[in-house]
């Protein structure tokens, strides 16, 4: 299968041959439109009003949160932690949507909800939602992270399996591709092979 984007502003669209070779430098290069789906979130889709950072990785390089970052350390150093949390999360490749659900929280909450998450099944919104109350209870904040973060990239990468076309990674809200080699059946409810 192959993924592809959707929904990408024209600022973002004018990154895809940074996102490329920052996808090709880290060993990722299938993995291009995913880059830009999280860019898309990161940013807004509006390059200018991020101070160049569009993938907001400041805080992870060690610098305060809103430290101007110019736009190609910023893609490369995020495209680095993407590529990391896909190979913690064993994504097979661009269509294995739990795998990539698994490393895109983890690129929200940080790389330690990875393990936690392996743990306890792997990604879901209930253990995202779990994650995010107790790492909020552990630093007295009123909130930690986005548990939403999956669907929110999601929702700017589609993926095509097996000759049947293009299609949301998310369809109303569930997983349209379960599990690899696995497609969207065509009605409201998820398929699971054993």
């Amino acid at each position: 299968g192959s993924a592809s984007n959707v929904g990408l502003s024209a600022d973002v669209l004018a990154l895809m041959p940074q996102i490329s070779a920052a996808c090709q430098t880290h060993g990722i290069p299938e993995y291009a439109p995913l880059v830009a789906a999280v860019i898309m979130q990161e940013s807004g889709g509006r390059v200018a009003d991020v101070g160049g950072d569009v993938m907001q990785c400041a805080e992870g390089m060690g610098l305060p949160v809103g430290t101007p970052v110019n736009v190609e350390e910023s893609i490369s150093f995020g495209t680095s932690i993407i590529a990391n949390n896909l190979r913690l999360a064993g994504a097979a490749g661009p269509t294995d949507i739990p795998a990539i659900s698994l490393a895109l929280q983890g690129y929200n909450f940080g790389n330690g909800y990875i393990t936690w998450a392996q743990a306890r099944g792997g990604y879901s919104k209930e253990n995202a939602r779990e994650f995010s109350e107790w790492q909020a209870g552990l630093h007295g904040w009123s909130g930690y992270g986005d548990i939403d973060y999956v669907d929110h990239v999601l929702r700017y990468y589609q993926v095509s399996v097996g000759g049947m076309g293009d299609a949301s990674a998310i369809a109303d809200g569930r997983f349209a591709y379960p599990f690899p080699g696995h497609t969207y059946p065509g009605h409201n409810g998820i398929d699971i092979s054993f």
